[in-house]
């Protein structure tokens, strides 16, 4: 049988941080534990920008305390649906190694014809257990505030 891969999700739901005034989203269920793959956590948390709907999301991919990919990301959505550009967003990950090492990135997204900025990692390395990995994004001069998610093994 495999470990917890990251987050809370096997224990329970794990909130995420939320702007002052807005609600605070769950993380989704991990996507195992099976035998065909790695689990994954994600969360997300609102923001401003150019859409009806905006959050900053993370998506963690990874096995044990084993972080295989990392995926932060902005996404906007305008209703009725219609194509929504974003460009110049720049992305900040950040958590712990297994050795107390930071982790601390900051990218720049490609830019977006339909609404969902995004930046990946493949660190495929050990994370610390019960130590949080978040993102934030920042986007038309303001950061959002962090979603994150906390790596956690059985």
């Amino acid at each position: 049988m495999r470990d917890l891969a990251v987050a809370a999700a096997i224990a329970g739901a794990m909130v995420i941080a939320a702007p002052a005034g807005a609600t605070a989203t769950t993380a989704t269920a991990p996507s195992g534990p099976d035998e065909l793959g790695p689990l994954s956590a994600s969360g997300c948390t609102a923001r401003n920008g150019p859409g009806h709907v905006n959050e900053t999301c993370i998506q963690v991919t990874g096995t044990g305390t084993l972080v295989q990919k990392i995926r932060g990301s902005m996404r906007s959505i305008k209703f009725p649906w219609r194509p929504i550009t974003l460009c110049g967003v720049k992305v900040h990950v950040w958590g712990a190694y297994k050795s107390g090492a930071a982790f601390n990135e900051t990218r720049t997204a490609q830019c977006s014809k339909i609404g969902d900025a995004y930046v990946d990692w493949a660190p495929f390395t050990m994370f610390r257990v019960n130590s949080t990995l978040c993102a934030r994004t920042f986007f038309d001069n303001e950061w959002s505030n962090p979603a994150c998610i906390t790596i956690k093994s059985v």
